[in-house]
């Protein structure tokens, strides 16, 4: 991943850690790099060896994640990629299921996506809606920006077999995800007929839920 805006007028990139514990501008300089992949595989290893460091034997991943946020480090980088900028918290939610082998996924998350259909004669159609649900785990909670970025990939996967034969695809307009309480999670789970429901995997994407 290059960023789009250049680095420090040094030419480097600089890799920060900061305890969550401490204040804000109580950060620290650990690494730089004349490459931002350099530093981005630094930012990355870093908040790995936290998270390893942090784990615990029968640990769940929503329990690992919690003590990390407490006791381990925010990670950055300066400048960053202002497009998809480097989050060690969205880095670690999908992380704490590789090391806690925890496979729970807690959450039912009800996502409603507004889309339309694009042809290669420029026509587009009116905005249509397709609601699916995905089952996340506990550390997804007040994560919608990961269900979108993992939707947008959904979206272009879904629309490349129609863009290579015929030249259409889809365009994800809006979404909004809603987290479901346990007898909505239930209701939706006892009768998965004519239901789209995906689990989330460890790169952050969707895979089809099986029941």
């Amino acid at each position: 991943m290059t960023p789009t805006s250049p680095p420090a007028s040094d030419g480097l990139f600089r890799v920060f850690a900061r305890a969550f514990s401490k204040k804000p501008d109580n950060s620290r300089e650990f690494a730089h790099f004349a490459d931002y992949e350099s530093a981005l595989t630094a930012a990355a290893r870093r908040a790995m060896d936290d998270l390893k460091a942090l784990a615990k034997p029968n640990q769940s991943a929503k329990e690992l994640f919690d003590r990390w946020r407490s006791k381990g480090a925010d990670v950055f980088i300066a400048p960053d990629d202002p497009t998809t900028p480097f989050s060690a918290t969205d880095f670690a939610r999908l992380m704490v299921m590789q090391i806690t082998l925890d496979q729970s996924r807690p959450l039912l998350l009800e996502v409603t996506c507004t889309d339309r259909l694009n042809l290669p004669s420029g026509y587009s159609s009116p905005p249509s809606q397709w609601v699916f649900w995905v089952k996340a785990p506990a550390t997804y909670t007040n994560a919608a920006h990961l269900i979108r970025r993992a939707s947008e990939y959904l979206y272009r996967e879904m629309s490349q077999p129609a863009l290579e034969s015929e030249g259409s695809s889809y365009t994800l307009l809006d979404q909004m995800v809603r987290e479901l309480d346990e007898t909505e999670a239930r209701e939706v789970l006892q009768n998965t007929t004519n239901k789209t429901i995906y689990t989330i995997q460890n790169d952050g994407s969707f895979a089809k839920f099986v029941p």
